[in-house]
């Protein structure tokens, strides 16, 4: 299972754990779900910095990441360039030291973003986003553990929000572009079959307009998940679940709360019969809630009440099994400060967990688990801008705050 990127959420598919001491500056996120639409996010708020590992620590903004194991971690990122663009970052963790790769560095003012990661070895990992100072391009990058090298994308003017890998000849891109024929933006995916990215048709309900998907979460050749948005003339439209199983994508029943549409922001896929998703079902209120697939029919899993208020708080879901789940993001609380939202799930309902950061505007993008004992979230943390970096991981009794200048083992703890 590999990454996926749901509007700078985290994405899974990813290989679980993230323990990682990254370069962030994360947004203040307001992301309300507009009937139908995508996640929203609220601008960035970081400070210039230059490409070293010590400035970008506090000047970067961590978009991504993907962990194969605790010795082999990846984080996608961009920090501020002093031509006031913003570049590409990508970093590895081999278990005692941050390597910072080589990647292109567009000219001028050019804005860069990295949304989606997924590693499958400390020698290969793909990156996708996209760049353009008025336009959008898609931007794919395949790194080898010394450097990330552009690769060619078959559909131009495109945003890509996520990526899931599975083997070195097995990979998939959810975005989306806009079509100059249709006037309209239109749901992309992308597949990787080890030679060159292609093109692969993916069906929306009948009369859907500008359609988009959020991301992608592939466990096998023959199972992954994309939630995505449409709309439709004259009126609202509604979410999208597509579902792979192995020859073509196919529409998945999306499911409904107090018949209210579900909207899924992130997805985690264990198996054929384990499949999780974090959303939305109620934009006005800011109502919440976790779904999980299991092979036939969506079930509610209970969650606590949360003061979101329009916004999307669950920002990312990571499951290990049918039993054990973790999902992680923020919302502004009446202070007018960002506050951490941790909730752990045991397949029927899901508890608040508390975090050990407080008195700080706070924002977790990322969220990673591979066992009841070791998981990871990552955010960024500071007094009033989001200049500091936040690593938090969980023993199997509590949160705690992680240094990046940790050596590998305090991370495994």
């Amino acid at each position: 299972m590999r990454t996926m990127a749901v509007a700078r959420t985290r994405r899974r598919g990813r290989p679980r754990w993230a323990a990682l001491a990254s370069m962030v500056t994360l947004a203040a996120v307001a992301a309300g779900l507009a009937a139908g639409g995508r996640p929203v996010q609220a601008a960035v708020r970081h400070r210039p910095g230059a490409r070293t590992l010590d400035t970008i620590s506090s000047a970067g903004e961590l978009e991504a990441v993907s962990a194969v194991s605790p010795a082999d971690v990846w984080v996608a990122g961009v920090y501020d360039n002093s031509r006031g663009g913003v570049e590409p970052l990508v970093l590895h963790w081999n278990g005692t030291t941050w390597a910072t790769l080589k990647a292109p560095v567009f000219p001028g003012r050019v804005q860069t973003s990295l949304d989606g990661l997924s590693a499958l070895s400390p020698t290969g990992a793909w990156v996708v986003g996209s760049y353009g100072l008025y336009a959008s391009h898609p931007l794919i990058l395949h790194c080898n553990g010394t450097a990330c090298q552009q690769v060619p994308s078959p559909i131009p003017g495109a945003t890509l929000d996520g990526v899931s890998a599975v083997s070195p000849a097995d990979a998939w891109v959810a975005g989306s572009h806009y079509s100059v024929t249709r006037g309209e933006d239109v749901r992309l995916m992308l597949h990787w079959a080890g030679t060159a990215w292609t093109q692969v048709a993916t069906p929306a309900p009948r009369g859907a307009q500008d359609t988009a998907l959020f991301g992608v979460s592939a466990d096998s050749a023959t199972d992954a998940w994309a939630p995505g948005s449409y709309v439709l003339p004259g009126g609202p439209g509604g979410p999208l679940i597509l579902h792979w199983d192995g020859n073509a994508w196919g529409l998945v029943k999306t499911p409904t709360i107090g018949g209210a549409p579900f909207t899924s922001g992130t997805m985690s896929a264990v198996s054929l019969t384990d499949v999780w998703a974090a959303g939305s079902y109620s934009p006005t209120s800011g109502d919440q809630a976790i779904m999980r697939w299991n092979g036939t029919t969506w079930t509610q899993v209970k969650i606590p009440a949360l003061n979101c208020a329009a916004q999307q708080c669950l920002r990312d879901v990571s499951a290990v099994s049918a039993t054990n789940a973790w999902t992680a993001g923020n919302y502004t609380n009446s202070s007018g400060m960002d506050e951490l939202v941790i909730l752990h799930c045991n397949g029927t309902a899901c508890t608040r967990v508390k975090s050990p950061v407080s008195g700080q505007t706070q924002v977790l993008f990322g969220v990673s688990a591979d066992s009841a004992t070791d998981a990871g979230a990552v955010g960024g943390y500071g007094s009033r801008y989001l200049d500091k970096i936040l690593i938090l991981h969980w023993d199997g009794k509590t949160w705690t705050q992680v240094s990046p200048s940790a050596p590998a083992r305090r991370m495994r703890q």
